[in-house]
């Protein structure tokens, strides 16, 4: 019970430093961040980005290693404001370049 508790809290930092990161890179825009249900925002909740990255469609392209967002989404700049760029989600780990 003791571990779970440890996870838990692990990941609530998580989520505190997520909503955090994507706040403070937020001062320096000047478009607001628009979520799911149209909601226009300069301070999102790390709950309403969660639920923006629960609905990324990722697509196959021609190359079987690379994939592509969807262009109905506005996901390459929520990771950027949170410090992640899209490799994250586009590149498969397995590829001719990564193998040891």
């Amino acid at each position: 019970m003791e571990a779970l508790a440890y996870v838990l809290l692990i990941a609530l930092l998580i989520f505190g430093i997520l909503e955090r990161r994507v706040r403070e890179a937020m001062k320096q825009e000047t478009e607001p961040l628009v979520l799911q249900g149209k909601v226009e925002t300069f301070k999102p909740t790390g709950k309403r980005i969660l639920e923006f990255l629960e609905t990324v469609l990722v697509m196959t392209t021609d190359d079987p290693y690379r994939r592509a967002f969807s262009s109905r989404y506005k996901v390459p700049r929520v990771l950027k404001l949170a410090g992640f760029g899209p490799d994250i989600y586009l590149n498969i780990r397995d590829g001719p370049g990564n193998i040891p």
